[in-house]
């Protein structure tokens, strides 16, 4: 076999030729990017070559970039040949096709290019008029081709294979769309939820790197593997490929339930970062060849990886971070093996990655609390106190002429379990938990703080302390107010129960109102005693700020969502508010202006009062 031409023949030769061939084959730009090159620029000392069968009406183009040479009737394989100093290096990327060759059958295809494009020395000289100068022997470029690749990158598609199977089997399975599974169809098959994995399916942590959440998520993770899958397992050959993969992959899946215990997790790129990670330690080592600028690439991809998901409340950073650390010690312990440019037989670089995925994982699980089931034995707890903190509602339904120190009594022992329960939600915010659980917690805390004001008014009211609140009626109502804007916040909780808080209000209110009304109808008994006018005058002018402090307090309910069955009887006792004051206010007319119309008004106003009376007499018998 004759010798191949060294670097000051090709240089010139390969980048002012271009050949024809049978088929156009065009270029991909991502292709040639992932080597390292685009189709606009050729490095200085390295040529792209795309292979299919033989040459045909080969020419001289100035101008040209890339030499193609037909090498077979398949999807060609594409051969990078640099040279550095008198020596030549090639690279060799195999067809789809060719994808699973061993790398005996890899190593006879460059035998085979190398031997055509002998074939062509002379034709090159003839046509460019260069005389070859001292030449690197085929035998020297293939030994260097066999060292750098010798293996395919079979098992970056079989892990690609697996993902589409997976993703399309849990589909099927859970009868989700395709374009989008459902968050419990991910956790029955095999997602990362952290409170199975801490009881004991630590089988999650393998299976959840394997399956992806959506069709995006998918390709987005396929693209990622192919690209560093295709440049690192032929470097580094199967098995510490397949090694570097799951180990950082499950160290990443790992810490993600150590710090989120309430959503699920899936997706390979936990893994990815770690290859990523394993060869950027070999390309700053200078044990993996490629140019600069294709690295400086690589690395702004997987820096934007990590500092986007800090503002992504969707993508596990944790695994990602995880992933790509642990990556970085699983290249380190390569580095240990990796002498030139392949690996000595020795174990270190197997078995030191393999154990740092089984200690890892387990100290983590062992010691992470199972923070998701002590959030719900909390809340579980917290309701199981409400549920019991309702002494005095109860009190007020069964015997509403209970004694005041009963309604007392009541009242304290509902402030005690509220406030228990408020203590466990405290103590909830010393677990590690994640945005929307924290936002739980709060509201929780803001929920149960708004009830114990409530219940600390109530307190105030039946035991007549005017001195803490000057109105307890009107702070009363302010308080469920805010408790009701609490409610509303998010709306699954507690809802139901405020309709009964606001129909005991409205009982609060109305009990107070019965209880002064006497008081407000004073004019009617001065009036039979035949008291003179300016008691009767006085009469009236207290008895309206007393109907228009109750409107005031009916007028209030509009803005609560009172209880149904309260609703009739509160409009009713809206307008006999408002026909009371009406008719006081034509009696004081009549007293100070002494209009006869006025009075005629207030037999107009105390007839329509007569029917209201009656109306409310009737809805408190059916109550």
């Amino acid at each position: 076999m004759s010798d191949i031409p060294p670097i000051n023949d090709y240089k010139v030769v390969l980048s002012n030729l271009e050949l024809e061939f049978e088929k156009m084959k065009i270029f991909l730009p991502f292709a040639a990017e992932e080597l390292g090159y685009s189709l606009d620029s050729v490095d200085d000392g390295c040529f792209i070559f795309e292979l299919e069968a033989k040459p045909k009406n080969a020419k001289f183009l100035p101008k040209g970039k890339f030499a193609f040479f037909k090498y077979a009737k398949s999807m060609p394989p594409k051969f990078k040949l640099c040279f550095e100093g008198n020596n030549a290096v090639l690279d060799f990327k195999p067809s789809i096709i060719a994808i699973f060759a061993r790398g005996k059958k890899v190593l006879n295809q460059t035998q085979n290019f190398l031997s055509k494009l002998y074939e062509l020395k002379e034709d090159f000289q003839n046509r460019v008029g260069i005389e070859p100068l001292e030449l690197t022997s085929l035998d020297e470029i293939s030994e260097q081709f066999s060292k750098h690749h010798r293996y395919a990158p079979t098992f970056t598609f079989v892990l690609t294979g697996i993902f589409l199977l997976y993703y399309v089997v849990v589909a099927i399975v859970s009868k989700s769309s395709i374009l989008d599974l459902s968050p419990q169809s991910l956790i029955n098959l095999g997602g990362v939820w952290s409170t199975n994995i801490l009881n004991g399916e630590w089988w999650r942590l393998l299976t959840g790197i394997l399956l992806h959440s959506d069709i995006q998520h998918l390709f987005n993770n396929i693209a990622a593997l192919i690209s560093i899958g295709t440049l690192l397992e032929p470097r580094i050959g199967h098995l510490r490929f397949l090694i570097g993969f799951f180990v950082t992959g499950v160290i990443g899946t790992s810490l993600y339930t150590m710090y989120n215990h309430f959503s699920v997790s899936v997706g390979a790129s936990g893994g990815i970062l770690g290859l990523y990670a394993i060869f950027f330690v070999l390309f700053v080592n200078k044990k993996v060849k490629l140019r600069k600028n294709s690295f400086w690439d690589l690395a702004i991809l997987v820096i934007f990886t990590l500092v986007s998901g800090i503002f992504d409340p969707k993508v596990d950073n944790w695994g990602h971070y995880g992933g790509f650390l642990s990556g970085i010690l699983v290249g380190l312990f390569y580095l240990l093996d990796f002498k030139g440019v392949e690996f000595e037989k020795k174990k270190v670089s197997v078995v030191a990655p393999i154990l740092l995925g089984i200690i890892v994982p387990f100290y983590v699980v062992q010691t992470t609390p199972d923070y998701r089931s002590l959030m719900l034995q909390v809340a579980e707890k917290s309701d199981s106190l409400a549920q019991y903190s309702q002494s005095f509602y109860d009190l007020m339904m069964e015997n509403p002429d209970a004694q005041t120190n009963q309604f007392l009594m009541a009242i304290e022992n509902d402030i005690q379990k509220r406030t228990e329960a408020l203590n466990l939600f405290r103590k909830a915010e010393q677990f590690r938990l994640d945005s929307y659980n924290r936002k739980f917690v709060n509201y929780m805390k803001e929920y149960l703080s708004a009830w114990l004001e409530t219940y600390y008014i109530l307190r105030a009211v039946y035991s007549d302390d005017t001195t803490t609140y000057k109105d307890p009626i009107d702070t009363l109502i302010n308080a469920y107010l805010k408790l009701t804007k609490v409610i509303k916040k998010d709306s699954i909780y507690k809802l139901p129960e405020v309709w009964v808080v606001h129909a005991f209000l409205y009982g609060i209110t109305y009990n107070r109102f019965v209880q002064m009304e006497p008081q407000a109808l004073a004019y009617y008994t001065l009036l039979q005693n035949n008291a003179p006018t300016n008691e009767l005058i006085s009469a009236l002018e207290d008895g309206n700020k007393i109907w228009s402090y109750f409107k005031d307090k009916m007028n209030g309910f509009d803005t609560l969502n009172i209880a149904d069955e309260n609703k009739q009887l509160v409009r009713l006792l809206q307008q006999y508010l408002n026909l009371r004051i009406d008719s006081y206010n034509a009696l004081l007319n009549y007293y100070k202006n002494n209009d006869s119309n006025s009075l005629s008004l207030y037999e107009s106003l105390s007839n329509k009062l007569s029917d209201v009376i009656a109306q409310i007499n009737k809805v408190q018998n059916q109550k």
